[in-house]
């Protein structure tokens, strides 16, 4: 009750001075509950908001560590391009000769000019063709293990020789094939 309503009572007879109290009691009673509602209110508030911000930061560095991993990953395979490609131009051999040597890239027949030479040394894995500024090239063994051990696609054709002892049970073992076999 208002002040000025409690003493209009008062002066009525209508509530005595104790009830008055009493109401004044209840009254501030109350107010301090609201008020302490209205602060625990606030703190609810505030911590969902502190939360909330909390979540956002999480959020952002796992977003920002993911992007540097990806990024780190593109850094990474851009460096092993570059490598491979800098061991294909100090090692690369031209082809040049009159003799075909066919090998498969993605499903198609190639075909480069080799010389006699070039075509044993192919045929025996020694040399490996890789490609080069939309060229074919071919490349010592070595230099093809490098290649192999950073980016494996990018050895077109390398002859596997090392299966160089025959599986005693395989029934074809006396009809070797020839290396330099033409197709």
């Amino acid at each position: 009750m208002s002040g000025s309503l409690r003493d209009q009572l008062l002066k009525k007879g209508l509530v005595n001075k104790k009830q008055v109290q009493q109401a004044q009691k209840a009254d501030k009673r109350k107010a301090r509950d609201n008020r302490k509602a209205e602060k625990v209110g606030e703190e609810v508030v505030v911590d969902e908001a502190r939360l909330q911000a909390q979540k956002a930061r999480e959020e952002k560095k796992l977003r920002d560590r993911e992007f540097n991993q990806q990024r780190e990953a593109e850094r990474k395979q851009r460096e092993l391009v570059a490598q491979v490609k800098q061991i294909i131009e100090r090692n690369a051999i031209r082809p040049s000769g009159e003799v075909d040597y066919n090998f498969v890239v993605a499903g198609k027949i190639k075909k480069i000019r080799v010389d006699a030479m070039q075509q044993k040394a192919l045929s025996a894995g020694r040399l490996a063709i890789v490609e080069s500024a939309e060229r074919f090239v071919l490349i010592p063994a070595g230099a093809a293990d490098k290649i192999s051990q950073r980016l494996p696609e990018a050895i077109l054709s390398q002859a596997d020789n090392s299966a160089s002892e025959p599986d005693p049970d395989d029934p074809y073992a006396d009809f070797q094939i020839p290396d330099d076999l033409m197709w």
